[in-house]
């Protein structure tokens, strides 16, 4: 993604718009997808269904 985004910095330079790249990528790191969002676990901790599973037990 940063090679990618070394286009748009490029373009923005051009213009006179920014400078620096790398507080051109910092500033617009979600916008250019540089940062991704955190994926939902698979595999959730077993200790989730632990209390469930006991109250389903006591009660006969």
């Amino acid at each position: 993604m940063i090679y990618r985004s070394l286009y748009f910095f490029t373009n923005d330079r051009q213009r006179g718009e920014t400078k620096d790249v790398v507080a051109y990528l910092a500033a617009k790191a979600k916008l250019l997808g540089i940062l991704k969002r955190k994926h939902k676990d698979e595999n959730p901790s077993p200790l989730i269904f632990i209390p469930s599973l006991l109250t389903d037990f006591s009660n006969p």
